[in-house]
């Protein structure tokens, strides 16, 4: 089972089936109408579980390659090399989420995929690809069942607590954009998309792991200031 990381998956409207969210050459440079990818600031107990309201977008597939014309014309790689190559030597099951939406939500999606893939494999435990926040994804559910695992490979796993997607969530730079999008994946944007939230660490978090810098933040006098992201 290959799962993917942040902002890597196809969101498509599910009422038209209109891929939204891609890596087409009209997204990537902004001179196409940006997917409206904020998240709706609602939650709703009685029919969602207690999660965030859902929008219209849902998740396709993992992203392959970046594309122009239509499609037709590939520009450069994301997932394809690693999905064409395991797709050669195993049976591949690809899990694909909705990379702005709140992570426990998603690891409840992806006990069940895992459960469903097992079922038709008549009991084989799957191996796991993992890649960036889907390592968090994963390492979630490892940590409560890891007797449904055969192997995990973690790949660039945002594993690591730390405090850098507050440049995402706040004022606008490189991290705001993707590709040469500026507008797309703004801060008001980012603030809606709970995921990101999950990487953020919370005090003293850095010195559990034993990390070797655990000063996150200091003062104009560059005295260590500690700050509790999640309080904010």
């Amino acid at each position: 089972i290959f799962i993917h990381g942040w902002k890597a998956s196809i969101l498509a409207d599910k009422n038209t089936g209109k891929d939204e969210f891609d890596y087409t050459l009209g997204v990537c440079l902004g001179v196409t109408k940006d997917p409206q990818l904020e998240l709706p600031m609602e939650w709703d107990d009685t029919y969602n579980n207690g999660h965030q309201v859902k929008d219209n977008l849902i998740a396709t597939e993992p992203c392959h390659s970046a594309t122009a014309c239509c499609k037709l014309v590939k520009l450069g790689d994301i997932y394809g090399p690693v999905l064409d190559h395991l797709e050669k030597t195993r049976t591949l099951h690809t899990f694909a989420y909705d990379w702005r939406r709140c992570l426990d939500e998603t690891a409840v999606e992806f006990e069940r995929f895992i459960a469903n893939v097992t079922e038709e494999s008549l009991g084989t435990k799957p191996q796991i690809v993992a890649h960036s926040m889907g390592c968090l994804i994963t390492l979630s559910i490892l940590n409560r069942r890891p007797d449904i695992f055969h192997s995990i490979l973690f790949g660039a796993g945002a594993l690591s607590p730390n405090a850098s997607v507050l440049s995402d969530l706040s004022l606008r730079g490189h991290k705001n954009k993707l590709v040469l999008n500026t507008t797309m994946v703004t801060p008001k944007v980012n603030l809606t998309n709970p995921s990101a939230y999950f990487m953020l660490a919370y005090p003293g978090e850095r010195e559990l792991y034993n990390k070797p810098n655990r000063i996150q933040f200091r003062d104009e006098k560059n005295d260590p200031v500690e700050l509790d992201l999640h309080m904010a």
